[in-house]
């Protein structure tokens, strides 16, 4: 059985089973944003972020990662 791991934790798990969190995972953030959308309640700090990136994008400024620590 393969092994699922981070720096801290390991877990001996299926691939079947990570591609079914992972769906859930994935339908879980979508519905807490539809929820946020839907009820006006995105911070206002947070859409600014968005609006910066989203013109950042525009103009190419964007950099590849490889992971998430890269961003450091």
């Amino acid at each position: 059985m393969p092994l699922a791991s981070t720096k801290t934790r390991q877990a001996s798990v299926g691939q079947k089973e990570l591609r079914r969190v992972f769906k859930m995972s994935t339908a879980l953030v979508d519905l807490v944003e539809s929820i946020l959308e839907d009820t006006n309640n995105f911070k206002q700090e947070f859409t600014r972020g968005l609006r910066t990136s989203l013109k950042q994008v525009k103009k190419g400024n964007v950099k590849k990662i490889e992971s998430l620590s890269d961003l450091r």
